[in-house]
């Protein structure tokens, strides 16, 4: 912010013109008067004091050209009144201290923690993990980008279609919010695909379509193939025959759910707190451990031989008043034995919770 380099006050000597004359008797000639300057004036004032109006810091999209000063004084100028402000001990009278700004968390250190925890794991699958740090939006990743089967986790994204045609008037709340509780709570796949229908105005297929769009188009996910509703193979749209997600692109959409600037409040708020009411014995991946409110979803299929076990969710935590939140997904697949991946999944999501949890104290 540019502030006012000029706090004074300036006054002009004006010239006085006297006049005299005298009268002479005898001639009556006439003398002209002498001229004589005036006495300078003194300002009565000292120099103002002006309180600057802090205004958030902006980048600029370009370098600012600076600007020249004026430099006709502007005539006979009114004065200001003085401005005073109570003076603190220790605080400067020109300007109040700029608040410290936290510095960007260094994520290198998770992201070694997560690999080593892959790496390490000694059951034979794949897998993969995202998290997303959402103050900065960075993230950090291991395997983040191998697209795998999804399971249920890409009914995060019918729930918000639904919710979406509801902000928009298309429908009221309590059309869906029962097949929403369903869907969340025992990851049910009858309820969910009644929502592809709906969101697709009575069609299925259009409401399979509406849904790859918004997550293609709208949220980021850019490479997420949605064919048919998750559980109903057969009922193809012929894209593929299955469906296909990455932990990057979950993030990207669970980030952009949390951002708020496609889904607002309070229906972001609604579908946040529905996702934390989940049946107890299928928290057992994301929202095992016990700190945080967690709201997630899960997916897990049996398919070519192996088990596919996914969780996706945003974690939340609030730290001396200010809430904090980060998503996290954890994927696997090709794993020979029923959830014999589960050790992995509940390390990494220790690993993150550890970090955030010192990080933001």
């Amino acid at each position: 912010m540019e502030g006012s380099d000029n706090q004074g006050r300036r006054l002009r000597i004006v010239p006085a013109l006297l006049g005299g004359g005298l009268v002479l008797a005898a001639a009556a000639v006439f003398t002209m008067g002498a001229l004589f300057p005036a006495v300078p004036a003194h300002s009565q004032g000292g120099p103002v004091v002006q309180i600057p109006t802090p205004t958030p810091t902006t980048r600029p999209t370009r370098t600012p050209t600076p600007r020249k000063p004026r430099m006709t004084p502007t005539p006979v100028p009114t004065p200001t009144p003085a401005v005073f402000r109570r003076v603190l001990p220790g605080v400067s009278n020109e300007a109040f201290p700029t608040p410290t700004q936290r510095p960007t968390p260094d994520m290198t250190g998770l992201q070694a923690a997560l690999r080593k925890a892959v790496d390490a794991f000694p059951v034979s699958g794949a897998y993969a993990v995202t998290v997303t740090d959402l103050q900065t939006g960075l993230s950090v990743d291991v395997n983040g980008d191998y697209y795998q089967l999804s399971g249920c986790i890409m009914n995060i994204f019918v729930l918000m279609s639904a919710l979406l045609d509801v902000q928009s008037g298309a429908y009221p709340l309590d059309d869906v919010s029962g097949l929403i509780a369903s869907t969340l709570w025992s990851s049910n796949t009858a309820t969910a695909r009644a929502l592809y229908r709906k969101t697709g105005g009575n069609d299925q297929d259009a409401g399979v379509i509406k849904v790859g769009r918004l997550m293609n188009e709208r949220l980021g996910m850019t490479g997420t193939l949605i064919d048919h509703p998750p559980g109903y193979p057969f009922e193809t749209l012929g894209r593929d025959p299955n469906n296909w997600i990455s932990s990057n692109d979950t993030n990207r959409g669970l980030a952009a759910l949390w951002d708020g600037g496609v889904l607002r409040d309070p229906y972001r708020v609604y579908l946040l707190d529905a996702m934390e009411e989940v049946m107890p014995s299928l928290n057992y991946l994301l929202a095992y451990n016990p700190q945080g409110r967690v709201s997630h979803k899960n997916g897990w299929l049996f398919e070519d031989g192996g088990w596919v076990d996914n969780d996706a969710g945003i974690v939340r935590f609030t730290k001396d008043g200010t809430e904090y939140a980060y998503a996290i997904t954890f994927m696997s697949q090709d794993v020979a034995s029923y959830r014999a991946e589960v050790p992995l999944g509940r390390q990494l999501a220790r690993i993150a919770w550890d970090w955030f949890d010192a990080t933001y104290k």
